[in-house]
């Protein structure tokens, strides 16, 4: 479970079927398939920031480097619209130019 202040409450369950909570409220997500996929590699590997490069070629293993970074950058955009709002200053995902990492202030 993720708790940012009283007021912002979210909770993200992977396994089975994926069920996330916003503030106690069922939160729908409405990404695609690949972003879940994306949002499940960021969560389970929260512990330290992840290559861009390497997870372009994980989840996009048969694109072209252009592709796949584009699809990733894609799918990073999508990824934030696909989640609860969260505070500005305060993001779930950090994305620096060359790693990304669920932002380790966001425990689960």
């Amino acid at each position: 479970m993720t708790t940012l202040d009283a007021a912002l409450t979210v909770s993200i369950h992977l396994f089975g079927q994926l069920r996330i909570t916003h503030d106690g409220a069922p939160f729908r997500f409405a990404g695609r398939r690949r972003t879940l996929a994306l949002l499940g590699y960021l969560l389970l590997n929260r512990d330290r920031p992840v290559a861009r490069d390497f997870l372009a070629f994980t989840l996009w293993p048969d694109d072209d480097e252009e592709s796949a970074r584009a699809k990733l950058r894609s799918s990073l955009h999508l990824l934030a619209r696909s989640l609860p709002p969260a505070p500005a200053c305060h993001p779930w995902v950090l994305a620096e130019s060359s790693d990304i990492q669920w932002n380790p202030d966001n425990r689960i």
